[in-house]
């Protein structure tokens, strides 16, 4: 399944996770959503680290995934909790808040995954033909009624998904293999969909509450580490 390249990799991208969620005492925290986690271990290997001991939610669309995370992360004995959650986040809704939900990498999924839906295309396809792949992405970015609207539904998303007193961690960074392929066009985009998204998310909170526009500081936080590349948004 892995080798010892792979391993080394995921290690780094937990690395960088676990100095995050240490920071913001996640300890204290009860629930941590892997948001479409999907099967390789990167989150759940940086919670292992840290003293986390509640619940620990994965949430992907595919069984396999799931399965194949939930089998693996079982064999390091962890000291929290698994959940499952099997939903399709933009055709189903996602019952239950959280206290931290975390997004790595997950945009380009979203957005390749989705807009492929929308145009009936192949997704699994377009990773064939590598003109086909930029056209694609160029199609995505270029047509601003989707774009936006997956945006809000999102935003929509991520609002129904926190508690009161919530963290949302996004990263998007370019794995080894976009590196190879020169993936830096389909990144840029990602990257102007998180920060659409993350105003509009401050946006809405500001609008929910008006009397708090003068206390941004004190209710609303937003922190980018670019070493990490880690987008964090805080509200309590």
């Amino acid at each position: 399944m892995f080798n010892r390249f792979h391993l080394d990799y995921y290690q780094r991208i937990a690395d960088n996770w676990y100095s995050i969620l240490q920071t913001i005492l996640v300890s204290d925290k009860t629930t941590i959503c892997d948001f479409l986690c999907g099967w390789a271990p990167k989150i759940w290997l940086s919670l292992l680290e840290t003293n986390f001991r509640w619940t620990y939610y994965l949430l992907d669309k595919k069984d396999e995934f799931l399965s194949e995370a939930k089998d693996m992360l079982a064999i390091f004995e962890p000291t929290f909790d698994i959940d499952i959650i099997q939903k399709d986040i933009i055709k189903e809704k996602i019952w239950g808040k959280f206290d931290i939900v975390v997004a790595n990498h997950v945009i380009d999924d979203i957005l390749l995954e989705y807009y492929c839906d929308i145009k009936w295309i192949d997704s699994s396809s377009i990773y064939d033909d590598w003109d086909l792949f930029m056209k694609v992405w160029e199609d995505i970015y270029s047509d601003n009624v989707f774009f936006s609207s997956l945006v809000e539904k999102v935003s929509c998303i991520f609002i129904e998904m926190i508690n009161n007193d919530w963290y949302l961690l996004i990263s998007q960074y370019l794995w080894h293999i976009e590196e190879n392929f020169n993936m830096r066009r389909s990144d840029e985009i990602c990257r102007i969909f998180i920060d659409n998204l993350i105003n509009l998310l401050i946006q809405k909170w500001f609008e929910s509450r008006p009397d708090i526009v003068d206390s941004v500081y004190k209710n609303l936080s937003f922190f980018y580490f670019s070493d990490k590349e880690i987008y964090i948004l805080h509200k309590n």
